[in-house]
């Protein structure tokens, strides 16, 4: 375990590290946040975090956030505001710097939800935070404010009731130096629930223990009240639910409405009707309950990794219905009752036995199988590569933070003096570290899918992880592999630096993953991901391009989303798909650069005739041909199968696609005719959503 005094240490060079890049936080306060939204939306305590600073007033008046989080399937607002100091020994702080922080928050969000945005320019950083806040004020009922520092605490006081400011809920959270060091030190995944029952009104939970030889767990039985789900969801959310690998659908699926239609109508026979909830735990207290018999009184370390949808659901109508059937109920939850499996879980099998309890459990509805750990033989195989593969002239390393805190940990031990630190630095710069979270959202943006980047870390990584799903266990990235995964984050990180220097506050990081997958679309993926490797960075006339476009790109992105929050616009598809047609133009220059097609075809002269000529390839000819030549034989194939079933395809138009697939199978040995790539493309288009296992 690292101590603190060189925890501390390993941290604060961090904040520097990131503040002083072009390519991520001006200041080491939004450097500082970020680390620390970071580590909370590891944690699962965050979804979705946006860093963005705003301050407004003077003194007792001032108003202060450095980023929010709106969870997406909760009705809960995250606010969180920063006290960073930045001294090599954490300063000491009090109840009255606490008071000052989260009084500047509340006042912050006072101030939001009464409409501050309008008097805010909008291309202001804080903009967009404050008129999505604006904009959500009727689906929130809780608030959590939660300071950020990097100073300790001067006393940790028990946990205080939740207040009410207005209509809405509010609860204090704080991470201060000690408590991130905790973390960090213990290797979880996630910051454990800890549920003392008794210092509630039940006491307790009646239960059955299970005997098992099984080594490794052990099982309880219980019934759990409804009005306990509702109180443990209000309070603690998405983090009861972080290792569960369904999300809450809402109540779109027959499921969820069935579920809601029994609490409201028949509350009483919910137990009778529900499957009931899977539970673990790293710790179960058992022992005698005040009414005699034997029960749970404390659960360390909760988590619903089966039933997330009735404990949602549950909550959902406790609070009571703002649209629908049931518009203005509260279900009555003192007549519900859940049946429970309590699975107490020893902590080395933790992380191997919950994914599997929670994916064999999840039957209800189609459950799809990833596991997001980072021992994920994926992210295992990056590593490895990252450790034994040098950029070109051997001057340097690209480092993958498979677990948090790694490269500060490893900077740290390998920099006993000046020379060793210079050692360091030169074989690892900073600019040349990654994230799985960063890398799942580069590869999402090549891969074409930039909503998905901007739903955030967590969302787009889990998505990204889906995409690797279906390979072979145990497979592993080769080292061509590596390298081109390289490519593409440096192609991303210097669009990203593009994108901050154009000034649009708030939004670069939108407008990058917009912009990057524009690149992949209009080029159809043949930018030279090798001459990246190779050289360290972009061209100039690639440089250039992003330079042009990404206005342009925001632009669309603002006018399309009229009226609509843009950072709930910018996670839609239809945004892309805006984007996607926008007019962006491929210079010559840069067109000689790109790879994979011919630059010119040879045809026949006239009809009949046996001698050719040739003809030379347009930009936008090589580019349909690439985007043909990108869909596998069996995908052809399968549009073509589509196409006949449905009718929504024209006899030659099949014909077409039949053709397309034996090329592709034959290795395109063939290349498809300017005519045809244009037809295929045509196809493609009226497929679109039709088409799986597409890159």
């Amino acid at each position: 375990m690292v101590k603190l005094e060189e925890f501390i240490a390993e941290f604060k060079q961090d904040v520097i590290d990131r503040s002083n890049s072009d390519e991520v936080y001006s200041t080491k306060e939004e450097a500082f946040t970020a680390i620390m939204a970071e580590e909370l939306s590891a944690a699962g305590s965050l979804e979705s975090p946006e860093v963005c600073f705003f301050e407004h007033g003077a003194a007792s008046a001032l108003k202060k956030a450095n980023g929010y989080s709106v969870p997406e399937e909760d009705t809960q607002l995250d606010i969180f505001v920063s006290l960073y100091h930045g001294t090599n020994v954490p300063e000491t702080v009090n109840t009255k710097d606490v008071e000052r922080c989260f009084n500047q928050a509340t006042r912050f969000f006072d101030s939001a939800i009464k409409g501050l945005h309008e008097k805010v320019e909008p291309g202001s950083a804080g903009f967009s935070m404050l008129h999505h806040i604006h904009g959500q004020k009727e689906d929130v009922d809780r608030v959590r404010f939660i300071l950020f520092t990097d100073g300790k605490l001067a006393q940790r006081s028990k946990k205080k009731l939740r207040e009410k400011l207005g209509n809405y809920t509010v609860s204090h959270e704080i991470w201060d130096i000690e408590r991130i060091h905790r973390f960090r030190s213990s290797g979880a995944s996630h910051e454990p629930v800890e549920v003392d029952l008794t210092e509630m009104d039940i006491g307790g939970i009646p239960c059955i223990s299970i005997e098992t030889s099984e080594t490794g767990y052990q099982t309880n039985s219980a019934v759990f009240p409804g009005s306990l789900l509702y109180d443990l969801y209000d309070e603690y959310g998405q983090r009861l639910l972080e290792l569960n690998v369904r999300s809450y659908l809402q109540a779109r699926g027959k499921v969820n409405k069935g579920i809601l239609e029994t609490l409201h109508e028949q509350p009483e026979r919910f137990l009778a009707y529900n499957n009931g909830i899977t539970v673990v735990a790293e710790e179960l207290e058992v022992g005698l309950l005040e009414s005699g018999v034997i029960g749970i009184k404390k659960i360390k370390g909760m988590q619903i990794v089966n039933g997330g949808q009735t404990t949602a659901s549950i909550h959902k109508a406790g609070k009571g219905e703002k649209t629908g059937k049931y518009r203005g109920m509260k279900a009555d939850l003192e007549k519900v009752f859940v049946h429970a499996k309590v699975t107490v879980i020893d902590r080395d099998n933790f992380e191997e036995m919950v994914p599997l309890i929670s994916r064999y459990s999840n039957t209800q509805n189609k459950v799809t199988e990833v596991d997001l750990r980072a021992n994920h033989a994926f992210h295992i195989g990056i590593e490895r590569k990252s450790i034994g593969t040098w950029t070109p002239g051997e001057s340097s390393k690209w480092f993958y933070e498979r677990a948090r805190g790694s490269y500060q940990t490893l900077k740290a031990r390998r920099s006993g003096t000046p020379k060793q630190k210079a050692t360091f630095d030169a074989e690892y710069p900073t600019a040349q570290r990654i994230s799985m979270q960063e890398l799942a959202k580069f590869e999402n943006c090549w891969n074409e899918i930039p909503y998905v980047a901007s739903r955030g870390g967590q969302k787009s990584f889990v998505n990204f992880m889906q995409s690797i799903g279906d390979r072979e266990e145990g497979w592993e990235p080769s080292v061509e592999d590596y390298k081109k995964f390289i490519a593409r984050a440096i192609l991303y990180k210097n669009a990203y630096k593009i994108c901050r220097k154009l000034g649009m506050p708030g939004l670069q990081v939108h407008c990058c993953n917009y912009t990057v997958s524009a690149l992949a679309h209009k080029t159809a993926k043949r930018i030279d991901l090798d001459k990246i490797w190779n050289e360290g960075c972009i061209s100039d006339e690639l440089t250039a391009t992003i330079t042009r476009w990404a206005p342009v790109i925001m632009d669309y992105m603002i006018q399309s989303a009229g009226a609509q929050n843009q950072t709930e616009w910018f996670k839609k598809e239809s945004c892309w798909k805006s984007v996607r047609n926008a007019d962006l133009p491929i210079s010559d220059a840069l067109q000689s650069e790109l790879t994979g097609t011919p630059k010119s075809v040879e045809i026949p002269r006239k009809k009949g005739a046996k001698k050719k000529t040739v003809k030379p390839l347009t930009n936008e000819d090589q580019n349909n041909i690439a985007r043909c030549m990108s869909i596998t034989s069996e995908q052809w194939h399968q549009i073509a199968k589509w196409g006949q079933e449905t009718g929504n395809l024209k006899e030659w138009e099949c014909g077409i696609s039949v053709s397309l697939s034996g090329y592709a199978l034959a290795g395109w040995d063939k290349v498809p005719s300017a005519k045809q790539a244009l037809r295929g493309v045509e196809i493609l288009r009226q497929a679109e959503g039709n088409l799986t296992g597409s890159s």
